[in-house]
């Protein structure tokens, strides 16, 4: 197993095993959820960030300036 996050964070791996190494790791449902919010940023998203690429993408396109949008 991987878990992942989508927070604004460099690294979006947060811990790999498996199933039995997650239970070792992680005694309770609270102490998961207080490793997975303490890695987290909320200032963002990576989701986000895709989306604003996106878009800057397609602001930027040949197509779009060929067709007279500014």
């Amino acid at each position: 197993m991987i878990i992942a996050q989508l927070s604004a964070t460099g690294n979006a791996l947060l811990w790999e095993g498996t199933p039995a190494q997650l239970r070792k790791d992680f005694g309770s449902a609270d102490s998961f959820r207080d490793f997975v919010l303490s890695k987290s940023n909320p200032n963002g998203s990576r989701i986000n960030e895709g989306i604003a690429n996106a878009l800057e993408y397609v602001v930027n396109h040949q197509a779009v300036h060929s067709n007279g949008a500014k």
